[in-house]
């Protein structure tokens, strides 16, 4: 296991601390949990910009291949 050092400024430390006293969890917890719903958000957010780009790449394919079909109709 690894360790973290952490500089907040004053307003975000006071939420925290806020926070932790009303749900009973300590700063390791709370930092874990955010870090970890961070994590998944940005892996989700690179998946879908994958799929978006894979997706353009399709369409560009099925337009070419329209094109392709009118260069058959004999004009």
């Amino acid at each position: 296991m690894k360790t973290l050092t952490l500089e907040l400024n004053d307003n975000i430390f006071d939420e925290l601390h806020n926070y932790l006293k009303e749900f009973h969890k300590t700063q390791t917890e709370v930092i874990k949990e955010a870090l970890n719903e961070y994590l998944l958000k940005r892996k989700k957010e690179r998946l879908k910009n994958q799929i978006q780009k894979a997706s353009f790449k399709t369409r560009k394919i099925d337009e070419i291949s329209d094109f392709d079909d009118t260069l058959m109709d004999g004009l």
